[in-house]
């Protein structure tokens, strides 16, 4: 897809909602744009790497916003990303919510209640696409498995392929698990989304929560593997590039101390191997998604450190900090 033209993300349901959390918090650590939007290079000169733009919007006040429309029938996950920490970074009339959810039923989700939401949300698509110069097309995250990420994300996909029909729509799925389902009709509800979508979308990412579980547990050594893991191990898997391009970069002169920025880049395979590289990128957005005294301590430890530093020393702190926490 070439680079600089516009991609609109759409995020439906509380899966996917919860997966633009650690979507959204990984590319702002990978472009150095801080939870209000402050492009960190902006801040001292101009920037050779535009490549954010794909993603982002920028304000006339220089900062980033996120091209992004997430919306769930009812508010409570998206009041959740409203009043967290990057609440400053999403655009208010990106987020979407009704007052009562699909109760875990596609036909809520795709006749009653979504058609009720449908108009509002196409509304704030449109205005989306008429901010972009060259629109090339549609990222959806759902689940296969809820009432609105089964059903609504299939009406979504019916407007989109009225409205922008010549513009690429892919999916990115949570697949319903035998052994991990807390929902009784995920099954119904996958099979009706799955027969509804087809015509309309172009392509479809199947993410299966079982082996993404096995993915952590047996592969990253997780031994209790949440949805807060899984949601990391998904953003990713929607990176630009693999896991084995990650780096840490230490900034002397970021926020007038000395600041750890996870960056694009190539790591030393003699130090880190894809794994670690992997864990430790985890370890480092959980920290930058909690409040500021936890991020400001795991700062303070490294103030009077060297700028080079080795990967697994910034490990050891940041479990001793988990520790005493």
């Amino acid at each position: 897809m070439p680079v600089n033209q516009e991609i609109i993300q759409i995020h439906v349901g509380q899966a996917g909602v919860q997966i633009a959390s650690a979507c959204w918090e990984l590319y702002c650590l990978e472009h150095g744009i801080q939870p209000d939007g402050t492009i960190y290079s902006y801040c001292h000169g101009p920037r050779d790497d535009d490549t954010f733009n794909s993603f982002f919007n920028i304000s006339s006040i220089g900062k980033a916003v996120p091209r992004v429309v997430m919306v769930d029938l009812e508010p409570t996950v998206i009041d959740e990303i409203r009043t967290g920490h990057y609440r400053q970074l999403f655009p208010t009339e990106g987020l979407i919510t009704g007052k009562e959810d699909a109760a875990n039923n596609f036909a809520r989700g795709i006749y009653s209640i979504g058609s009720e939401m449908i108009d509002l949300t196409m509304d704030r698509v449109r205005k989306t696409a008429e901010q972009c110069g060259s629109l090339q097309g549609f990222l959806l995250y759902r689940a296969f498995g809820g009432g609105t990420g089964s059903g609504f994300t299939a009406l979504v996909l019916e407007y989109l392929c009225k409205d922008y029909g010549k513009k690429p729509k892919l999916l990115f799925s949570v697949y319903p698990s035998p052994r991990i389902s807390p929902i009784i009709v995920e099954p119904y509800n996958a099979t009706l989304t799955t027969h509804t979508s087809i015509e309309y979308e172009d392509a479809s990412f199947v993410l299966d929560n079982e082996a993404m579980y096995d993915i952590l547990a047996r592969n990253l050594d997780v031994s209790r593997p949440t949805y807060t893991n899984i949601n990391r191990l998904l953003g990713q898997v929607h990176k630009e590039n693999a896991p084995e391009c990650l780096t840490i970069k230490h900034y002397t002169d970021f926020m007038e101390e000395k600041g750890i920025v996870l960056m694009k880049g190539e790591f030393d395979p003699k130090v880190i191997d894809a794994k670690e590289a992997l864990c430790l990128a985890n370890q480092l957005q959980l920290y930058y998604s909690q409040n500021e005294d936890s991020k400001n301590k795991l700062l303070e430890i490294f103030t009077n450190k060297p700028d080079e530093f080795k990967h697994t020393d910034l490990i050891k702190e940041i479990e001793n900090l988990t520790l005493n926490s």
